[in-house]
């Protein structure tokens, strides 16, 4: 009977430590099946993650060949890459034309009261904007709200 009770005894240390060691894997399984399914969830991330980098870097590359300069692009245009840019710079480049014309519309004038000094030049009502068409002085229509700011100065 002895012999029973400490068998028995050795048979119930067994079955605490198997209990112990099944207690301790079935966490360790709960915590794989939470880390394989970490991993599926990663790698599906990973691969939209791929593919939204190929059609960045597509989308990237179509915006520099089309920000690429042609060849006869002008100095002017090179660095600008919005269209506000290009807006402002074609308006700064086109009030540079206009004050370079008016520069040399009234360097002419100049030009010519200096040639002619004994005759008396009528320069009233003369402006560069205005065009000379069958005899007359007219102002051409696209013309004709900066003829009237330029006299109201």
């Amino acid at each position: 009977m002895k012999k029973l009770q400490v068998k028995n005894e050795k048979l119930r240390g067994e079955l605490t430590r198997v209990e112990n060691a099944f207690t301790d894997y079935r966490e360790k399984h709960e915590i794989q099946v939470g880390l394989v399914s970490e991993l599926g969830e990663k790698t599906a991330e990973i691969a939209r993650l791929v593919e939204e980098r190929k059609k960045l870097q597509e989308e990237l590359g179509a915006l520099q060949l089309s920000m690429t300069p042609v060849e006869d692009e002008p100095e002017a245009a090179r660095g600008l890459s919005t269209r506000a840019e290009l807006i402002e710079k074609i308006r700064a480049l086109g009030q540079d034309v206009l004050d370079g014309v008016k520069y040399g519309f009234d360097n002419a004038v100049d030009q010519l009261k200096i040639l002619n000094p004994t005759a008396e030049l009528n320069t009233e009502g003369l402006s560069m904007l205005k065009r000379v068409k069958n005899g007359q002085i007219i102002i051409p229509p696209e013309y004709a709200q900066m003829v009237e700011d330029e006299e109201d100065e």
